[in-house]
């Protein structure tokens, strides 16, 4: 029944899984419209971000994309469209299966937020801004509130005057206090608890105690974490306090592998693990590159 319920929703053009290439570009209605006011009703009935349940994305999860049996590097398609489009086959199909596909962001409740989280932001705009592609990939992503956590300080003074964005200049761990990072480039850098030789140290923000509070279940909250090989402990945290865990509807995750440049010690294998166990604990989630 709700299956075929949301085939409807596609057919009527409020929800649609676009085809061309980017830009790519999202149907909707006028939100003052009553019928348009009632199919975005029927949208929250079947993807319910505002649920705390384990279960809450169990009915829509016939459109999930799954994983990739091998890593990215290894599927010559892929190399091929990230050179031409500047992103990846993969990425283009984690878009289109977004919850943000499946219901209309514009759909929150009254007084529920739009958020998104950018873990390891780097720059604000401009090239290789996760940020930047966010806000022009993600349907209506123009409209959420960002909060960017980036502890390397060559950073900060691009985030003044960028609208609409919060910098937190600080690493996110499984604590509060004082964290080290090595001072190479800020795109192989890694985070320690304690000093290793020239390490700076930072302020590191613990991810549990930020989700909890400042966010609320009916917000709906879009997370991408690249946090150079910290994301397994972090995950590692995540999935033992889940009902916090899911006041992230939808998480993009940088896996670092041994088969990804030798950023070991783990394999893709406990990536597509990961990222198994995340949407099983009622997180949708997708691969980020």
């Amino acid at each position: 029944m709700r299956h075929a319920a949301l085939l409807a929703l596609y057919a009527s053009g409020v929800l649609c899984l676009p085809r061309e290439d980017p830009p790519r570009k999202v149907r909707t209605c006028a939100l003052g419209n009553g019928d348009c006011r009632r199919r975005l009703d029927e949208q929250a009935a079947l993807v319910a971000w505002e649920s705390l349940r384990r279960d809450r994305f169990a009915n829509i999860s016939m459109y999930h994309h799954g994983f990739g049996p091998r890593p990215l590097a290894f599927d010559r398609l892929n190399v091929r469209r990230r050179n031409r489009y500047g992103t990846s086959q993969r990425i283009d199909m984690a878009l289109e299966r977004s919850l943000g596909m499946m219901r209309h962001p514009l759909s929150t409740l009254p007084g529920a937020r739009r958020v998104y989280i950018d873990l390891g932001a780097r720059n604000p705009v401009g090239v290789g801004s996760s940020i930047d592609f966010f806000r022009r990939q993600y349907p209506a992503g123009e409209a959420f509130e960002v909060y960017a956590f980036e502890a390397d300080w060559r950073f900060a003074s691009q985030y003044k005057n960028v609208s609409n964005v919060t910098l937190v200049q600080a690493a996110v761990a499984s604590f509060d206090g004082d964290c080290f990072f090595s001072k190479g480039s800020s795109v192989v850098s890694s985070m320690s608890r304690h000093q290793r030789g020239d390490d700076v140290k930072v302020t590191c923000v613990s991810l549990l105690r930020w989700l909890k509070e400042h966010l609320k279940p009916e917000d709906l909250v879009v997370m991408k974490m690249d946090v150079e090989k910290a994301e397994f402990k972090l995950v590692e945290q995540l999935l033992k306090h889940q009902s916090t865990a899911r006041l992230v509807d939808e998480m993009m995750i940088e896996c670092h592998h041994e088969e990804r440049g030798g950023y070991g010690p783990h394999t893709y294998r406990e990536c597509v693990e990961m990222f198994n166990a995340m949407q099983s604990a009622g997180v949708w989630m997708h691969e980020w590159f």
